[in-house]
């Protein structure tokens, strides 16, 4: 008859038989002594078995012949579990990881867990009832794919275990570019400007809204859209265009019509935001339109519309108007002096009548 050592694993508060086993060889094994150690126990026996199991990395491979005893660190590796997460750059996320023992594969609780970004430490969090530890963290990276790691250092009884996933921040490329319906802009002059959103990725833009502050000497007249909600506040002068979701090479249009009031160069762009990381949208290029004062040009035209009937082609006493160049003022003279004209001809035929006799 022989005897082997029994190993066995209770709740802390004896309730439950968490782990237990038989540890010995062919002959007779006893436990003198066990404690335990950081990442498990040791146990301490008498043996009288040659085939008493020992793993490849054990210290002391064989017992001591000279007692029989021997000593044995039993490991009890720890399992955690995460998995992966997406959030946007100042946003918050919910990193969490799941922590269970091997030896009847129960939840550890009340653990420390202590979360990283690549090699940067930002926080820790206790593991609750399901062994669960969660820590919320604002996102300060730019777009793209980052890992983040939880790492549990161990304590007695437990082995330490890290577990790696990976953080995915999303990233969008949006771009404005405009176009007016009038060139050479006027004191006086309505104009159109069409503004067009367009998003090159790699991810849709979430969130995504114009505003545009009119600068006094435009006037505000209309605005229409393709896609979303467009509203204008009278009292501070801006537009405000809730577009929501903009996905790779979407293109949505906003018709902005104005009067132009006084003369300046004024600022065209946009304030542009999103949820999504992205660079470009906070950093547009600036768009300017000139308006220019009106040229006193009123009186001269309408003086030519007034006498436009002395045209090149209309004849008057026999001379021809030699355009539109200087037809004004040679018509002015050859209108201005009918009277003139007549009683020198008659002179000329009387002279001539005189000379023949």
């Amino acid at each position: 008859m022989s005897y082997d050592a029994t190993i066995t694993k209770i709740s802390a508060d004896g309730s439950k038989l968490l782990y237990s086993t038989y540890y010995g060889g062919e002959k007779n094994d006893m436990i003198t002594g066990i404690t335990l150690n950081n990442g498990g126990f040791i146990l301490q026996l008498k043996t009288d078995s040659d085939d008493l199991y020992v793993s490849e990395n054990a210290y002391q491979k064989h017992e001591n012949k000279q007692n029989n005893s021997y000593i044995a660190i039993f490991s009890d590796p720890s399992f955690m579990t995460t998995t992966p997460v997406i959030g946007n750059t100042g946003k918050e996320v919910l990193l969490n990881a799941t922590l269970k023992e091997s030896m009847g594969n129960r939840f550890l609780t009340n653990k420390t867990v202590k979360f990283y970004i690549g090699d940067k430490y930002i926080g820790s969090a206790k593991t609750d009832s399901n062994g669960v530890a969660s820590l919320y963290y604002e996102v300060a990276e730019k777009g793209g794919e980052y890992v983040y790691k939880a790492v549990f250092e161990g304590d007695l009884g437990h082995e330490a275990i890290e577990s790696i996933n990976k953080l995915t921040i999303p990233q969008s490329e949006l771009y404005v570019s405009l176009l007016s319906n009038k060139s050479n802009t006027k004191v006086g002059d309505y104009i159109k400007i069409t503004y067009t959103i367009t998003n090159y990725g790699p991810d849709t833009a979430e969130n995504v809204i114009y505003t545009y502050k009119i600068p006094d000497g435009l006037k505000y007249v209309d605005s229409k859209v393709d896609v979303g909600k467009v509203t204008y506040d009278s009292l501070t002068r801006t537009i405000t265009w809730i577009i929501g979701s903009v996905n790779i090479d979407d293109k949505f249009k906003l018709d902005l019509s104005m009067k132009a009031t006084a003369s300046d160069r004024y600022r065209l762009t946009p304030n542009l935001t999103t949820d999504t990381y992205d660079e470009s949208a906070s950093n547009l290029p600036n768009r300017y339109l000139t308006v220019k004062n009106q040229t006193n040009t009123n009186q001269i035209d309408s003086n030519i519309d007034k006498y436009s009937y002395y045209s090149s082609n209309s004849y008057m006493g026999g001379f021809q108007n030699s355009g539109s160049g200087s037809g004004y003022g040679n018509a002015m003279k050859v209108a201005g002096n009918p009277i003139a004209l007549l009683i020198l001809c008659l002179f000329t035929v009387f002279v001539g009548q005189i000379k023949r006799r």
